[in-house]
Protein backbone atom coordinates (compact mmCIF):
# COMPACT_ATOMS: atom_id res chain seq x y z
CA UNK A 1 0.00 0.00 0.00
CA UNK A 2 0.95 3.36 -0.74
CA UNK A 3 -0.06 6.91 -1.73
CA UNK A 4 -0.92 7.58 -5.30
CA UNK A 5 1.01 10.81 -5.52
CA UNK A 6 3.77 8.21 -5.46
CA UNK A 7 2.90 6.45 -8.01
CA UNK A 8 1.14 9.18 -10.13
CA UNK A 9 2.75 11.86 -12.79
CA UNK A 10 -0.44 14.11 -12.25
CA UNK A 11 -2.13 12.73 -15.68
CA UNK A 12 -2.04 9.06 -14.75
CA UNK A 13 -0.53 6.30 -12.92
CA UNK A 14 3.02 5.15 -13.71
CA UNK A 15 4.09 1.48 -15.67
CA UNK A 16 4.42 -0.94 -12.68
CA UNK A 17 8.43 -1.52 -13.98
CA UNK A 18 8.90 2.02 -13.17
CA UNK A 19 9.12 0.11 -9.61
CA UNK A 20 10.54 -1.97 -6.78
CA UNK A 21 9.58 -2.95 -3.29
CA UNK A 22 12.38 -2.46 -0.53
CA UNK A 23 11.82 -4.42 2.66
CA UNK A 24 13.93 -5.72 5.58
CA UNK A 25 16.34 -2.63 4.96
CA UNK A 26 16.72 0.52 7.34
CA UNK A 27 18.90 2.14 4.73
CA UNK A 28 17.41 3.17 1.53
CA UNK A 29 20.92 2.40 -0.28
CA UNK A 30 21.53 -0.69 1.89
CA UNK A 31 21.28 -4.36 1.18
CA UNK A 32 22.27 -6.73 3.68
CA UNK A 33 21.05 -10.11 4.10
CA UNK A 34 17.80 -9.34 4.85
CA UNK A 35 16.88 -7.03 2.44
CA UNK A 36 14.13 -8.26 0.25
CA UNK A 37 13.25 -6.26 -3.11
CA UNK A 38 10.37 -7.09 -5.36
CA UNK A 39 9.26 -6.12 -8.78
CA UNK A 40 6.23 -4.00 -9.01
CA UNK A 41 3.81 -6.00 -11.81
CA UNK A 42 0.51 -3.85 -11.30
CA UNK A 43 -0.14 -0.37 -9.93
CA UNK A 44 -3.74 -0.24 -8.38
CA UNK A 45 -4.28 3.43 -8.21
CA UNK A 46 -8.11 4.90 -6.54
CA UNK A 47 -9.98 5.14 -9.20
CA UNK A 48 -11.29 8.99 -7.41
CA UNK A 49 -7.88 10.26 -6.95
CA UNK A 50 -7.61 13.87 -7.79
CA UNK A 51 -3.73 14.77 -8.12
CA UNK A 52 -4.73 18.33 -7.40
CA UNK A 53 -6.47 18.53 -4.30
CA UNK A 54 -4.96 14.28 -3.48
CA UNK A 55 -8.18 13.50 -2.45
CA UNK A 56 -8.13 9.45 -2.47
CA UNK A 57 -4.82 9.52 -1.97
CA UNK A 58 -3.92 5.66 -1.66
CA UNK A 59 -2.69 2.63 -3.99
CA UNK A 60 -1.83 -0.49 -3.82
CA UNK A 61 1.22 -2.26 -5.66
CA UNK A 62 1.05 -5.75 -6.94
CA UNK A 63 4.30 -7.57 -6.03
CA UNK A 64 5.62 -10.12 -8.80
CA UNK A 65 5.91 -12.59 -5.72
CA UNK A 66 4.68 -12.88 -2.13
CA UNK A 67 6.46 -11.75 0.93
CA UNK A 68 8.31 -14.92 2.62
CA UNK A 69 6.15 -15.96 5.64
CA UNK A 70 9.01 -16.68 7.76
CA UNK A 71 11.24 -13.97 7.06
CA UNK A 72 13.36 -12.31 10.71
CA UNK A 73 12.24 -8.43 9.64
CA UNK A 74 9.52 -8.82 6.93
CA UNK A 75 5.54 -9.40 8.12
CA UNK A 76 2.77 -9.28 5.69
CA UNK A 77 -0.06 -7.32 6.56
CA UNK A 78 -3.68 -9.04 5.93
CA UNK A 79 -5.95 -5.98 4.64
CA UNK A 80 -9.18 -8.35 5.19
CA UNK A 81 -10.60 -6.46 7.71
CA UNK A 82 -7.98 -4.09 8.76
CA UNK A 83 -9.89 -0.76 8.25
CA UNK A 84 -12.85 -1.45 10.10
CA UNK A 85 -14.93 1.13 12.39
CA UNK A 86 -14.00 -1.39 15.39
CA UNK A 87 -10.03 -0.02 15.15
CA UNK A 88 -11.29 3.66 15.31
CA UNK A 89 -8.43 5.55 17.64
CA UNK A 90 -6.47 2.60 17.83
CA UNK A 91 -2.59 3.70 17.11
CA UNK A 92 -0.23 2.33 14.36
CA UNK A 93 3.10 2.79 12.44
CA UNK A 94 3.36 4.07 9.23
CA UNK A 95 7.05 4.02 7.73
CA UNK A 96 8.82 4.59 4.67
CA UNK A 97 11.78 6.71 2.45
CA UNK A 98 9.43 9.54 1.49
CA UNK A 99 9.60 13.51 1.13
CA UNK A 100 10.71 14.64 4.24
CA UNK A 101 10.48 18.53 3.40
CA UNK A 102 11.15 20.57 0.37
CA UNK A 103 14.24 23.24 -0.07
CA UNK A 104 13.83 25.57 -2.39
CA UNK A 105 10.87 23.58 -4.04
CA UNK A 106 13.16 20.30 -4.19
CA UNK A 107 12.16 17.35 -2.16
CA UNK A 108 14.66 15.93 0.43
CA UNK A 109 14.72 12.63 1.49
CA UNK A 110 15.83 10.64 4.15
CA UNK A 111 18.39 7.51 3.32
CA UNK A 112 17.07 6.16 6.03
CA UNK A 113 13.74 5.00 6.86
CA UNK A 114 11.73 7.44 8.88
CA UNK A 115 8.30 6.31 10.58
CA UNK A 116 5.56 7.92 12.74
CA UNK A 117 3.03 6.96 14.86
CA UNK A 118 -0.45 8.19 13.93
CA UNK A 119 -3.99 6.62 15.01
CA UNK A 120 -6.66 5.14 12.78
CA UNK A 121 -9.42 7.39 11.38
CA UNK A 122 -13.05 6.63 10.62
CA UNK A 123 -14.00 6.10 7.43
CA UNK A 124 -16.10 9.78 7.51
CA UNK A 125 -12.83 11.23 9.01
CA UNK A 126 -10.90 10.60 5.96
Amino acid sequence: MTASHCVHDGRRFLRPSLFVVTMGSLGLFVRTNDTVVRKVIKVIGHKGYNAETFQNDIAMLVLETPVPEKHPTVRPIPLSGILTEKRVGERCQISGWGTLEYVEDSPVSSPWLVAANISINSKNAC
